[in-house]
Protein backbone atom coordinates (compact mmCIF):
# COMPACT_ATOMS: atom_id res chain seq x y z
CA UNK A 1 0.00 0.00 0.00
CA UNK A 2 3.18 2.47 1.04
CA UNK A 3 4.51 1.97 -2.19
CA UNK A 4 1.02 2.68 -4.31
CA UNK A 5 0.47 5.62 -2.56
CA UNK A 6 4.39 6.68 -2.76
CA UNK A 7 3.77 5.93 -6.40
CA UNK A 8 0.44 8.13 -6.35
CA UNK A 9 2.20 10.76 -5.16
CA UNK A 10 5.30 11.12 -7.08
CA UNK A 11 3.07 10.87 -9.82
CA UNK A 12 0.77 13.75 -8.89
CA UNK A 13 3.95 15.77 -8.65
CA UNK A 14 5.08 14.91 -11.51
CA UNK A 15 1.85 15.68 -13.32
CA UNK A 16 1.51 19.61 -11.46
CA UNK A 17 4.92 20.23 -12.67
CA UNK A 18 4.71 19.40 -15.79
CA UNK A 19 1.19 21.38 -16.21
CA UNK A 20 2.64 24.02 -14.31
CA UNK A 21 5.08 24.09 -17.69
CA UNK A 22 2.35 24.63 -20.31
CA UNK A 23 2.51 28.36 -19.53
CA UNK A 24 6.68 27.85 -20.49
CA UNK A 25 5.65 30.46 -23.17
CA UNK A 26 3.72 33.71 -23.65
CA UNK A 27 3.27 36.17 -26.22
CA UNK A 28 3.66 39.86 -26.14
CA UNK A 29 3.46 43.00 -27.69
CA UNK A 30 5.86 45.86 -28.10
CA UNK A 31 5.86 49.70 -28.86
CA UNK A 32 8.31 52.16 -28.95
CA UNK A 33 6.83 55.70 -29.20
CA UNK A 34 9.07 58.20 -30.40
CA UNK A 35 9.11 61.62 -29.06
CA UNK A 36 12.27 62.91 -30.42
CA UNK A 37 11.93 66.61 -31.22
CA UNK A 38 13.70 70.46 -31.54
CA UNK A 39 12.22 71.74 -28.34
CA UNK A 40 13.36 68.85 -26.35
CA UNK A 41 16.73 67.90 -28.02
CA UNK A 42 18.27 70.68 -29.65
CA UNK A 43 17.79 70.86 -33.67
CA UNK A 44 17.18 68.20 -35.19
CA UNK A 45 18.94 67.19 -38.49
CA UNK A 46 17.35 66.30 -41.76
CA UNK A 47 16.07 63.35 -42.36
CA UNK A 48 15.56 62.67 -38.74
CA UNK A 49 14.76 58.95 -38.64
CA UNK A 50 15.32 55.73 -36.64
CA UNK A 51 16.90 52.78 -37.68
CA UNK A 52 15.58 49.15 -37.03
CA UNK A 53 14.34 48.33 -33.80
CA UNK A 54 16.38 45.08 -33.26
CA UNK A 55 17.06 42.71 -30.21
CA UNK A 56 16.74 39.51 -28.48
CA UNK A 57 15.62 37.76 -25.53
CA UNK A 58 18.07 35.65 -24.06
CA UNK A 59 18.92 34.39 -19.88
CA UNK A 60 21.75 36.43 -18.85
CA UNK A 61 21.74 39.71 -17.85
CA UNK A 62 24.13 42.51 -19.53
CA UNK A 63 24.78 39.49 -22.32
CA UNK A 64 24.92 42.04 -25.52
CA UNK A 65 25.17 45.42 -24.30
CA UNK A 66 25.18 47.43 -20.79
CA UNK A 67 25.44 51.32 -19.69
CA UNK A 68 29.31 51.26 -18.47
CA UNK A 69 30.76 48.17 -20.24
CA UNK A 70 32.58 48.64 -23.92
CA UNK A 71 30.22 48.25 -27.40
CA UNK A 72 30.38 45.52 -29.26
CA UNK A 73 31.22 45.47 -33.04
CA UNK A 74 27.19 44.67 -33.33
CA UNK A 75 26.20 47.54 -31.31
CA UNK A 76 28.94 49.68 -32.36
CA UNK A 77 27.43 49.51 -35.83
CA UNK A 78 23.85 49.70 -34.93
CA UNK A 79 24.80 53.19 -33.02
CA UNK A 80 27.31 54.54 -35.87
CA UNK A 81 24.87 53.41 -38.88
CA UNK A 82 22.26 51.21 -38.02
CA UNK A 83 23.82 48.17 -39.76
CA UNK A 84 22.34 45.28 -37.70
CA UNK A 85 24.39 42.27 -39.37
CA UNK A 86 27.04 41.97 -36.69
CA UNK A 87 24.49 42.13 -34.10
CA UNK A 88 22.62 39.31 -35.76
CA UNK A 89 25.73 37.34 -35.88
CA UNK A 90 26.20 37.98 -32.35
CA UNK A 91 22.85 36.83 -31.59
CA UNK A 92 23.28 33.68 -33.76
CA UNK A 93 26.23 32.42 -32.06
CA UNK A 94 24.28 33.20 -28.46
CA UNK A 95 21.37 31.04 -29.91
CA UNK A 96 24.01 28.16 -30.63
CA UNK A 97 25.33 28.22 -27.10
CA UNK A 98 22.30 28.40 -25.71
CA UNK A 99 22.23 31.41 -24.22
CA UNK A 100 19.43 33.11 -26.25
CA UNK A 101 16.44 32.53 -28.22
CA UNK A 102 15.43 34.39 -30.86
CA UNK A 103 16.80 37.35 -32.55
CA UNK A 104 14.33 40.36 -33.33
CA UNK A 105 14.12 41.79 -36.44
CA UNK A 106 11.54 45.15 -36.26
CA UNK A 107 10.96 47.75 -38.13
CA UNK A 108 12.69 50.86 -38.78
CA UNK A 109 11.16 54.73 -38.71
CA UNK A 110 11.40 56.95 -41.26
CA UNK A 111 10.36 59.99 -39.27
CA UNK A 112 11.75 61.33 -36.24
CA UNK A 113 8.42 60.65 -34.02
CA UNK A 114 5.83 58.13 -34.63
CA UNK A 115 5.52 54.37 -33.71
CA UNK A 116 7.42 51.25 -33.99
CA UNK A 117 5.62 48.08 -33.01
CA UNK A 118 6.58 44.24 -32.65
CA UNK A 119 4.14 42.48 -32.83
CA UNK A 120 3.02 38.40 -31.83
CA UNK A 121 6.93 38.20 -29.72
CA UNK A 122 6.87 34.85 -27.96
CA UNK A 123 9.10 34.72 -24.92
CA UNK A 124 10.24 31.20 -23.22
CA UNK A 125 10.41 31.28 -19.92
CA UNK A 126 13.95 30.03 -20.24
CA UNK A 127 14.82 33.27 -21.67
CA UNK A 128 12.91 36.13 -20.47
CA UNK A 129 15.10 38.25 -20.82
CA UNK A 130 14.58 41.00 -23.21
CA UNK A 131 17.22 43.63 -25.04
CA UNK A 132 16.65 45.96 -27.86
CA UNK A 133 18.41 48.89 -29.61
CA UNK A 134 17.90 51.04 -32.41
CA UNK A 135 19.77 53.88 -33.86
CA UNK A 136 19.04 57.85 -33.54
CA UNK A 137 20.12 58.63 -36.82
CA UNK A 138 21.82 60.61 -37.90
CA UNK A 139 24.37 60.90 -35.20
CA UNK A 140 27.68 60.29 -34.36
CA UNK A 141 27.00 56.99 -32.60
CA UNK A 142 23.69 57.55 -30.05
CA UNK A 143 21.35 54.87 -29.65
CA UNK A 144 18.33 54.10 -27.55
CA UNK A 145 17.68 50.87 -26.10
CA UNK A 146 16.83 48.65 -23.14
CA UNK A 147 19.05 45.65 -21.52
CA UNK A 148 17.95 42.73 -20.13
CA UNK A 149 14.19 43.84 -19.27
CA UNK A 150 12.90 40.45 -17.39
CA UNK A 151 9.42 39.67 -18.49
CA UNK A 152 8.74 37.19 -15.31
CA UNK A 153 8.12 38.49 -11.75
CA UNK A 154 9.23 37.83 -8.94
CA UNK A 155 7.08 34.50 -8.20
CA UNK A 156 8.15 33.51 -12.03
CA UNK A 157 4.64 34.70 -13.38
CA UNK A 158 4.15 36.30 -16.85
CA UNK A 159 4.09 40.33 -15.82
CA UNK A 160 1.13 41.48 -17.53
CA UNK A 161 2.67 44.82 -19.10
CA UNK A 162 6.17 46.95 -18.64
CA UNK A 163 6.12 50.66 -19.55
CA UNK A 164 9.47 52.76 -19.67
CA UNK A 165 10.70 56.46 -20.42
CA UNK A 166 13.67 56.04 -22.82
CA UNK A 167 16.91 57.85 -23.09
CA UNK A 168 19.92 58.20 -25.73
CA UNK A 169 23.26 56.45 -25.00
CA UNK A 170 26.73 56.97 -27.14
CA UNK A 171 28.10 53.86 -27.86
CA UNK A 172 31.49 55.37 -26.83
CA UNK A 173 33.25 55.00 -31.09
CA UNK A 174 33.03 58.00 -32.24
CA UNK A 175 33.69 61.33 -30.50
CA UNK A 176 31.26 63.70 -32.50
CA UNK A 177 29.00 66.10 -30.58
CA UNK A 178 26.16 66.82 -32.55
CA UNK A 179 23.91 64.99 -34.91
CA UNK A 180 25.85 65.38 -38.15
CA UNK A 181 29.09 65.46 -36.40
CA UNK A 182 31.88 64.33 -39.53
CA UNK A 183 33.06 60.82 -38.06
CA UNK A 184 35.81 61.24 -35.35
CA UNK A 185 36.96 58.16 -34.28
CA UNK A 186 36.85 57.80 -30.37
CA UNK A 187 40.22 56.46 -29.37
CA UNK A 188 40.55 54.15 -27.44
CA UNK A 189 36.95 53.26 -27.51
CA UNK A 190 35.62 54.20 -24.52
CA UNK A 191 32.31 52.81 -22.53
CA UNK A 192 28.98 52.75 -23.35
CA UNK A 193 27.40 56.15 -21.40
CA UNK A 194 23.82 57.61 -21.04
CA UNK A 195 23.58 60.86 -23.05
CA UNK A 196 20.71 61.92 -20.41
CA UNK A 197 21.20 65.75 -19.00
CA UNK A 198 23.67 65.75 -21.95
CA UNK A 199 23.09 68.70 -25.32
CA UNK A 200 21.47 68.48 -27.03
CA UNK A 201 19.42 66.02 -24.86
CA UNK A 202 18.69 67.69 -22.09
CA UNK A 203 17.56 65.53 -19.49
CA UNK A 204 14.41 64.68 -21.71
CA UNK A 205 13.17 61.40 -22.86
CA UNK A 206 13.23 60.44 -26.17
CA UNK A 207 10.59 57.98 -26.37
CA UNK A 208 8.50 55.25 -24.35
CA UNK A 209 8.83 51.73 -24.62
CA UNK A 210 5.55 49.36 -23.39
CA UNK A 211 5.37 45.56 -23.52
CA UNK A 212 1.96 44.32 -23.09
CA UNK A 213 1.00 40.44 -22.25
CA UNK A 214 -1.62 39.59 -24.86
CA UNK A 215 -1.18 35.91 -24.38
CA UNK A 216 -0.24 32.85 -22.44
CA UNK A 217 0.53 30.13 -24.77
CA UNK A 218 -1.35 26.77 -23.57
CA UNK A 219 0.36 23.09 -24.35
CA UNK A 220 -1.74 22.65 -27.43
CA UNK A 221 -0.58 26.09 -28.72
CA UNK A 222 2.91 25.43 -28.53
CA UNK A 223 2.40 21.65 -29.63
CA UNK A 224 0.20 22.64 -32.62
CA UNK A 225 2.18 25.32 -34.48
CA UNK A 226 4.86 25.21 -37.29
CA UNK A 227 7.67 24.26 -35.28
CA UNK A 228 6.11 21.09 -33.77
CA UNK A 229 2.94 19.11 -33.41
CA UNK A 230 2.27 16.10 -31.54
CA UNK A 231 -1.20 14.56 -31.68
CA UNK A 232 -3.03 11.34 -31.20
CA UNK A 233 -4.57 9.69 -34.56
CA UNK A 234 -7.09 7.68 -32.70
CA UNK A 235 -7.97 5.84 -35.93
CA UNK A 236 -4.19 4.46 -36.78
CA UNK A 237 -3.84 4.31 -32.50
CA UNK A 238 -0.66 6.42 -33.56
CA UNK A 239 1.14 9.30 -31.27
CA UNK A 240 1.46 11.41 -34.84
CA UNK A 241 4.91 13.92 -34.68
CA UNK A 242 5.72 16.75 -36.99
CA UNK A 243 9.04 18.16 -35.85
CA UNK A 244 9.99 20.69 -38.39
CA UNK A 245 12.97 22.15 -36.61
CA UNK A 246 13.80 19.66 -34.03
CA UNK A 247 12.01 20.84 -30.57
CA UNK A 248 10.97 17.63 -29.52
CA UNK A 249 14.13 15.83 -27.18
CA UNK A 250 12.24 12.93 -25.67
CA UNK A 251 8.49 11.77 -25.27
CA UNK A 252 7.53 8.70 -22.62
CA UNK A 253 4.21 7.73 -22.52
CA UNK A 254 2.40 6.98 -18.68
CA UNK A 255 -0.96 4.92 -17.62
CA UNK A 256 -2.80 7.42 -15.51
CA UNK A 257 -1.46 5.63 -12.13
CA UNK A 258 2.22 7.22 -13.47
CA UNK A 259 3.32 3.98 -14.63
CA UNK A 260 5.52 4.35 -17.80
CA UNK A 261 4.19 2.20 -20.39
CA UNK A 262 5.53 3.62 -23.49
CA UNK A 263 9.36 4.99 -24.19
CA UNK A 264 9.89 3.94 -27.76
CA UNK A 265 10.28 7.26 -29.40
CA UNK A 266 13.48 7.84 -31.41
CA UNK A 267 14.86 11.27 -32.68
CA UNK A 268 13.96 10.01 -36.36
CA UNK A 269 10.18 8.64 -35.70
CA UNK A 270 7.56 10.83 -36.93
CA UNK A 271 5.17 8.60 -34.91
CA UNK A 272 5.02 6.42 -31.83
CA UNK A 273 2.27 3.19 -31.81
CA UNK A 274 0.29 2.79 -29.17
CA UNK A 275 -2.28 0.01 -30.29
CA UNK A 276 -0.74 -2.63 -27.83
CA UNK A 277 -2.17 -0.60 -25.11
CA UNK A 278 -5.24 -0.99 -22.84
CA UNK A 279 -7.88 1.53 -23.68
CA UNK A 280 -7.86 4.27 -20.67
CA UNK A 281 -6.31 7.79 -19.87
CA UNK A 282 -3.06 8.24 -20.84
CA UNK A 283 -0.41 10.62 -20.19
CA UNK A 284 2.11 11.75 -22.70
CA UNK A 285 5.51 13.49 -21.41
CA UNK A 286 6.67 15.59 -23.55
CA UNK A 287 10.55 16.78 -23.38
CA UNK A 288 11.00 20.10 -26.05
CA UNK A 289 13.74 22.63 -26.14
CA UNK A 290 11.47 24.68 -24.25
CA UNK A 291 11.02 22.88 -21.28
CA UNK A 292 8.88 19.70 -20.15
CA UNK A 293 5.16 19.05 -20.73
CA UNK A 294 2.48 17.01 -20.38
CA UNK A 295 -0.63 16.51 -22.32
CA UNK A 296 -3.73 14.12 -21.25
CA UNK A 297 -5.03 11.23 -24.19
CA UNK A 298 -7.88 8.87 -24.31
CA UNK A 299 -7.57 5.61 -26.05
CA UNK A 300 -10.52 3.82 -27.33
Amino acid sequence: MKTKLHLFYTFLFFSINLITAQTQKAKYSVTFTSVWNSTDHGTLPGGAHWSKLVGVTHKTDNKFWSNGNMATTGVKEIAESGNNSNFNNEVSTAITNLEADQYINGNSLGTATGTISIDDLIIDKNYPLLTLLSMIAPSPDWFIGVNSINLLDTNSNWKTSVSLDLYAYDSGTDSGTTYTSANIITNPFQNISSLKSITPFNDKKIGTLTITLTETLSLDQFLNDTNLSIFYNKNRKLIQINDVKNQLIDLKIYSIQGKLVSNKYTKSASSVNIGNLSDGIYILKIHTNSGFYSKKIVKR
